[in-house]
């Protein structure tokens, strides 16, 4: 006659523990069990920076612009121009926009002196050559508008090197955004620039005032 084997499982370090033992083990392990970080609502990473870096959160939509542009989620596929008198925060908001979402900041002057250095520019107008991600490549915030020269001379030609780089831009938008800081008002841009650009930034771009006093003054 074959034995008969008495298979028992081995015995649990909670066997015999009451309900209550039993209860308080589960739960001082479920504690000490590793739980994936729920990713941080880029709105709310963007509000955290801004307090982290001493700004107001003014505009009040700041953080979710910055969300926007960090998702590709911008409205209508929109770019901004963020205007207002000197001093009032345009140009940091910008420039932590940017980090935040990872687009390349560029002073206006520092653009246009790039701009007429450049061999292609020298022979011909921007569109009609394979040019750098800074004019037809890649999303671009445009820092203090206005402040460049407003034309430069090329082989006698007199041209506006701002006001052409913002119509290429507007031959390959909504594929890729224009952002803008300027004490220029909408008047002064069209002055500048002509009906045309304007009429092209005011549908690549939305516009937010951002008024106050000079806080560097404060």
């Amino acid at each position: 006659m074959i034995a008969k084997t008495d298979f028992k499982r081995p015995r649990d370090a909670m066997d015999g523990a009451t309900f209550e033992e039993l209860t308080a083990f589960l739960a001082q392990r479920a504690a000490v069990a590793p739980v994936a970080p729920k990713p941080e609502v880029p709105a709310l990473a963007a509000q955290r920076l801004m307090v982290a870096r001493g700004l107001d959160i003014v505009p009040a939509s700041w953080p979710g612009i910055m969300a926007a542009m960090k998702t590709d989620t911008m409205p209508m596929r929109k770019g901004w121009i963020l205007y207002g008198p000197t001093g009032t925060g345009k140009t940091v908001r910008a420039r932590l926009a940017g980090e935040f979402a990872g687009v390349e900041v560029v002073t206006a002057r520092h653009l246009f002196d790039e701009l007429i250095t450049l061999p292609f520019y020298q022979a011909s107008r921007i569109g009609s050559l394979t040019i750098s991600s800074r004019m037809k490549g890649s999303d671009l915030i445009i820092d203090d508008l206005g402040t460049e020269p407003q034309t430069a001379t090329i082989y006698g030609n007199v041209r506006n090197p701002m006001a052409e780089l913002l119509e290429e831009r507007y031959e390959v938008w909504p594929h890729i955004r224009t952002y803008m800081t300027t004490n220029l008002t909408s008047q002064e841009i069209e002055e500048r620039y002509g009906e045309r650009v304007v009429s092209r930034l005011s549908e690549m771009c939305g516009t937010m005032l951002l008024y106050g006093a000079d806080r560097r003054k404060n």
